[in-house]
């Protein structure tokens, strides 16, 4: 295989790949090298396409690790699926750490713990100029999409059915879950974010999109709709309940504009310690509680 200097060259030269819609299964370009079966890790820059629909038949690794910079990983309207129906799941559908400049697009990807994880490791540096868009993420029991790193992109995905779905297990569910700098959330939609806990709903975390520490990310254009809080201690019926987007920890000053959130307790949660203000407008609410946005924070 040729080798790159970066994926950004590479896309350039393939043209076609970002215009051809989710769903619409491919063949591998001559380019590609394909994987086959899983698991399967990534260890040298290039392109890389699933073949067809592959399943991940374990409940803890991975199904695809990435550990090379300079990766596109093209599912060419595929999908990678675990194992089903398991909530205690520890297994990550596509998961990389501390690498540079990967792209991860057009596919589904099913049944997972995480469903896709761009990961820092825990330093702030560790993992930069990473994008995840044109995804189908569905049925995670925890996390659609986790971002974590420097000038991350998380743009153009659908992020269905996370959260423990029921009442049979106590849990958190988040659509996007991010930590980091310089992040831009674009144009994604969230459906169904659930989490169960012990009557009353205390100490469970319900939400669309999660800004849990980091500086000037951007979100704008999300649709976040729908989400359930589960009573594990009895049958009774589920109630809305959880934050559409949350800032907390530390993090400082973003900008949440144009975003559209319905079905959710809250519209937008500030819990933040920084007392800078963030850039809060032009967002649609239809949502429990009113005034919509809560917390050391506002929007206009």
């Amino acid at each position: 295989m040729k080798k790159i200097a970066s994926v950004r060259s590479l896309r350039l030269a393939l043209g076609a790949v970002a215009s051809i819609a989710i769903g619409t299964p491919r063949v591998c370009a001559a380019a590609c090298t394909a994987i086959a079966s899983l698991p399967y890790t990534i260890s040298a820059p290039g392109h890389y396409c699933l073949s067809g629909d592959l399943d991940h038949n374990s409940t803890t690794g991975s199904a695809i690790r990435i550990n090379a910079d300079d990766v596109d990983l093209d599912l060419q309207g595929h999908r990678i699926r675990g194992v089903p129906g398991t909530f205690g799941t520890s297994a990550y559908g596509i998961y990389e750490k501390k690498q540079n400049h990967v792209v991860i697009h057009d596919g589904s990807v099913r049944g997972f713990s995480q469903g896709v994880v761009l990961s820092s490791g825990g330093t702030a540096a560790g993992s930069a100029e990473c994008t995840a868009e044109r995804l189908i993420v569905e049925q995670s029991t925890y996390v659609g999409i986790n971002v974590q790193g420097v000038r991350h992109i998380v743009r153009d995905n659908e992020i269905r059915d996370v959260g423990p779905q029921g009442n049979a297990h106590v849990g958190d569910g988040f659509g996007i879950y991010a930590v980091g700098t310089h992040l831009l959330i674009l144009g994604n939609s969230i459906f169904n974010v659930t989490g169960t806990n012990y009557s009353p709903p205390t100490g469970v975390e319900i939400k669309g999109i999660a800004l849990k520490g980091g500086s000037y990310a951007l979100l704008e254009k999300n649709r976040i709709i729908g989400n359930r809080w589960y009573d594990a201690g009895s049958s009774s019926a589920s109630q809305i309940a959880g934050v559409g987007i949350s800032v907390e920890g530390d993090f400082f000053r973003p900008a949440i504009i144009d975003n559209r959130i319905v079905g959710y307790s809250l519209g937008v949660l500030f819990s933040t310690s920084q007392t800078s203000i963030p850039k809060c407008t032009g967002n649609l609410f239809q949502v429990l509680t009113n005034p919509p946005v809560s917390g050391n924070g506002s929007c206009t």
